[in-house]
């Protein structure tokens, strides 16, 4: 049985964390969002590398949730 691991990451924490990042520095989210998707990916690679894609792709949808 595979075991979701990726379930013990507050996406919603990291998602507001990104856009926060991305307005502080003044840019565009539209613009700069697989960049800074990017260190979420590897942030989250350098703790579990199983969970890096699936949680990059959760913070990915609940920033465009939040933006449409």
């Amino acid at each position: 049985m595979k075991k979701e691991f990726y379930k013990s990451w507050y996406i919603k924490g990291i998602a507001e964390s990104v856009i926060r990042e991305i307005n502080d520095d003044g840019e565009d989210i539209d613009d700069v969002l697989d960049d800074y998707l990017k260190d979420v990916y590897w942030s989250v690679y350098s703790r579990e590398t199983i969970d890096a894609v699936i949680v990059t792709e959760l913070v990915r949808q609940y920033i465009e949730e939040q933006e449409s």
